[in-house]
């Protein structure tokens, strides 16, 4: 003898039936069997699937600390070509050109500031700050000129700071007495520097 039982899907089963065994025994433990098996299917794709969303999380971190990182680098680089990126104006790249300061300039505008401030492009610095270490005069005779020389009889509001190790950058600061240019100065010559306090240093 047998019975027809249908199971959680609803696929017909004959099972046999015994007198002595209840077969309603067979009956539960197929039905467990196909419940388990369905629960294992389900957290299967909950893995699945956790892992793709991991996957897309990492790979956007990843993106992310490239982005920061090339501009870290960009940054680094400003600095080691003698300009600030913090602060440094688009506006003053022009006067590099007006002293025939052309691969400067091209540097200066890849790491300068973009403003449409008009009054920027005129803007007249308060004080300014040469610092250098004494240590590099020979490598750098024309500012070693420069300071020695009566020429800055003409810039009260210039001065020179020896701060050990230094390559020369020129400090520059507004009237609140904020820093708000510094330029690498490496490649000027006497007459350069002299033009560019002429056009940009309050006296």
């Amino acid at each position: 003898l047998s019975i027809q039982v249908k199971d959680s899907k609803n696929v017909a089963l004959n099972l046999p039936i015994d007198a002595h065994k209840p077969s309603v025994i067979n009956v539960r433990h197929d039905s467990t069997q196909i419940f388990l098996k369905d629960r294992c299917i389900l957290l299967d794709r909950i893995i699945m699937h956790g892992i793709k969303l991991l996957t897309i999380f990492f790979g956007q971190l990843l993106l992310c600390i490239i982005f920061v990182t090339s501009d870290l680098l960009s940054s680094i680089q400003c600095l080691d070509r003698g300009f600030s990126p913090d602060n440094l104006l688009c506006s003053n790249c022009h006067d590099l050109k007006q002293f025939k300061l052309n691969e400067l300039e091209n540097t200066c505008q890849e790491c300068c500031t973009h403003t449409d401030n008009a009054e920027d492009k005129t803007i007249k610095y308060h004080r300014a700050i040469l610092t250098l270490c004494t240590c590099k005069f020979g490598r750098y005779p024309q500012i070693e000129a420069f300071i020695k020389s009566k020429r800055l009889q003409r810039f009260p509001t210039f001065s020179f700071k020896h701060v050990v190790g230094a390559e020369p950058i020129l400090h520059l600061y507004n009237d609140k007495d904020e820093e708000i240019q510094s330029l690498g100065i490496e490649k000027w010559d006497t007459d350069t520097l002299t033009a560019f306090l002429e056009e940009n240093l309050h006296v």
